[in-house]
């Protein structure tokens, strides 16, 4: 099993207390879990919560490409 980490668009936070309220529900509404970490994007505008999922490996790590 591996670990996808994602910033989930959160609207504002103000601040770590904040953040501590609002990123888990965030993240948990998109079946992630909250790593505890946010950052402010847009300030007085937008943050993210680092959200983490879990995901199975599938497919190749090989890209080929025809050039003609």
């Amino acid at each position: 099993m591996a670990k996808l980490t994602l910033d989930v668009p959160a609207g504002p936070i103000w601040n770590q207390q904040d953040a501590e309220k609002k990123c888990p529900i965030i993240c948990a509404a998109h079946l992630g879990t909250w790593n505890g970490q946010w950052k402010t994007v847009v300030n007085g505008e937008m943050s993210v919560c680092g959200c983490e999922f879990d995901t199975t490996r599938t497919g190749s790590s090989e890209l080929l490409i025809d050039i003609i």
